[in-house]
């Protein structure tokens, strides 16, 4: 994902405007639209009024330049996992996609409880052990080339899925 990406993905998410958004930055309309389309990075100085007007922490935009800006192969991952009380963690379903878009539109089903093949396999295993934790993530990897390991990888989201659980009991 490329930091224009991830700042008109927040901006819709928090209900803003182009315009909106540059006004509480104090900088133009032109200057957003040319982040958002990849035409222009934010300069380093204005990360810290971004991230604050996104809700989010200066480090992750951060990343995201780190890793979004590289031209290598990115893929977006969804994890959902199960917790058992004495071991460790592991995933019950995968997504890998490679557009940021549509892996957070993924994502977000997952979250509202929209995705009934997981929300039944998350039904099946919470019968089964209700003292299980069940949680969703975003990530994003970068390979350097298709088939290698990724050599760097960002936390975008993550949620707790047990209330939703809960309610569709």
């Amino acid at each position: 994902m490329r930091i224009g990406e991830y700042i008109k993905y927040k901006r819709q998410s928090l209900g803003y405007s182009q315009m909106q958004l540059a006004e509480r930055l104090e900088i133009s309309k032109q200057a957003v639209g040319k982040w958002e389309n990849g035409a222009a990075l934010p300069d380093v100085m204005t990360i810290p009024d971004i991230a604050a007007v996104l809700k989010v922490k200066p480090e992750f935009l951060m990343k995201i330049i780190w890793i979004g800006e590289t031209g290598e192969h990115v893929k977006h991952f969804i994890f959902v996992k199960v917790k058992e009380k004495r071991h460790p963690s592991y995933s019950i379903t995968v997504y890998d996609v490679g557009d940021f878009l549509y892996a957070k539109e993924i994502y977000d089903e997952i979250c509202a409880g929209q995705n009934e093949s997981v929300m039944q396999a998350l039904l099946d295993y919470y019968t089964y052990d209700p003292s299980r934790t069940f949680t969703v993530t975003l990530s994003e990897a970068v390979y350097y080339a298709e088939d290698d390991p990724p050599y760097k990888s960002l936390l975008i989201e993550s949620y707790e899925l047990n209330s939703l659980i809960k309610s569709h009991i």
